[in-house]
């Protein structure tokens, strides 16, 4: 696993194309982990408005239950 130890010493060390390069790929990573919980409220925001339509009720007392799994939305935010 990467650590900041790791990402520095190339940071500092490493040649220009190796700078530019991690540096994209770290931008990156910022701009799509605030994409990420951008979305994730929404969904949020979303399924709490669901839940108080027939739809919510209907969809709770079928088969299609199993559409529900909200922990598996917010599972990967944690890790």
């Amino acid at each position: 696993m990467v650590t900041f130890d790791h990402i520095y010493a190339l940071l500092t060390g490493g040649d220009i194309g190796t700078v530019i390069a991690l540096s994209a790929a770290l931008v990156a990573v910022a701009l799509l982990s605030l994409l990420h919980f951008r979305l994730l409220f929404w969904n949020i925001s979303e399924y709490r408005r669901f839940r108080k339509t027939e739809a919510f009720t209907a969809l709770k007392h079928s088969n299609m239950e199993v559409s529900l799994m909200v922990t598996s939305t917010l599972s990967p935010t944690i890790i």
